[in-house]
């Protein structure tokens, strides 16, 4: 791509300068347009088109600047932002994106936010100089088109339907994805997840007569993420006629280990949260393992005599500290 830079004379310093102490040793006060270009901050920007301005003083020894990112486009993973605006700082000691770049406690600043698939995505963050790169992101993705943003990540058309709101909490390194950890919620609503392999096995095993697009139109997911694993703490998929819910793992590459629950019904409404992973009051009931990869899921039954076996159960999977068969270290 190309880059063009050119420059004003400087104003006024921004605050917290080095320069409020010592003579000023050089300033600057620049404007970087960028066309079809590509940019690695942590993650690789490609295609990107627009521009970044940065004014900042070094008395000779220290130095900063502060500038505001206004990109029209950019692609990253696949995945298209628009309209991507918000504050920027840099120092010896890394880079700031968004509320940390304005406010030293990172509170009540601008984030920097584009438009991502139809929603509105919202990022603060800071990345350290240095070998290691440590960094720490804090993001929220509202109202996003499901079938977009999947294809625009996968570059094949998806039948997914629904819009998505997602939270996600997340630090660690470029060392590698073991230093990774965070924790983050997922939720869709006006949903239309049959294509999806996982949920086509679970209508499988429930024998929901296909093609039922409406089985689940809604789901929820609380997760965390502890090196190359999410621990998915809550599922919930939601339909009219039938729910389940349950927990699980997934790894980066695509390994499963989920268990469910099936509810007749809206699971928000038949159950109280603490009894809808132990599956109800009494009584013989079903679970529904998820073993196997994102892409060919292989689903089998477990049945239990009594709530109390099946809550024994579970607790022995969950203090084995992992999935059984798809996610070892």
């Amino acid at each position: 791509g190309t880059l063009d830079i050119y420059s004003t004379a400087p104003s006024a310093p921004p605050a917290g300068s080095p320069s409020g102490r010592t003579g000023v040793a050089a300033a600057w006060d620049m404007h970087l347009d960028m066309a079809q270009a590509e940019v690695d901050v942590g993650v690789p920007l490609e295609h990107v088109h627009g521009g970044i301005r940065l004014r900042g003083q070094s008395d000779g020894t220290n130095w900063r600047a502060d500038g505001q990112v206004s990109l029209d486009s950019a692609i990253v993973r696949g995945v298209q932002l628009t309209d991507l605006e918000g504050p920027i700082a840099l120092d010896p000691a890394g880079m700031r994106f968004g509320a940390p770049a304005v406010a030293a406690d990172g509170v009540g600043g601008q984030r920097l936010g584009a438009r991502v698939a139809g929603g509105m995505l919202l990022v603060d963050g800071q990345v350290t100089a240095g070998p290691g790169g440590r960094f720490t992101v804090n993001a929220a993705l509202s109202d996003a088109d499901l079938e977009r943003l999947t294809s625009e990540a996968t570059g094949v058309a998806h039948g997914y339907r629904g819009r998505m709101q997602a939270g996600l909490e997340i630090s660690g390194s470029r060392t590698g994805s073991h230093s990774l950890t965070g924790r983050g919620q997922m939720r869709l609503r006006d949903a239309d997840l049959y294509e999806l392999p996982v949920v086509v096995a679970l209508l499988k095993i429930l024998r929901v007569k296909a093609p039922d697009r409406n089985a689940f139109t809604g789901s929820l997911v609380d997760f965390r993420i502890e090196g190359p694993h999410a621990y998915l703490d809550t599922i919930e998929l939601s339909g009219d006629a039938i729910s389940l819910v349950g927990a699980g793992a997934v790894d980066f590459d695509g390994g499963l280990d989920l268990t469910f629950r099936s509810i007749v019904g809206d699971a928000k409404t038949q159950l109280p949260a603490m009894k809808r992973l132990l599956g109800g009051a009494s009584g013989q009931f079903m679970l529904i393992h998820v073993d196997g990869t994102l892409a060919e899921p292989e689903p089998s039954t477990e049945a239990f005599p009594t709530l109390a076996a099946a809550l024994q159960k579970l607790q022995a999977r969950q203090s084995a500290g992992g999935p059984r068969t798809a996610l070892r270290p």
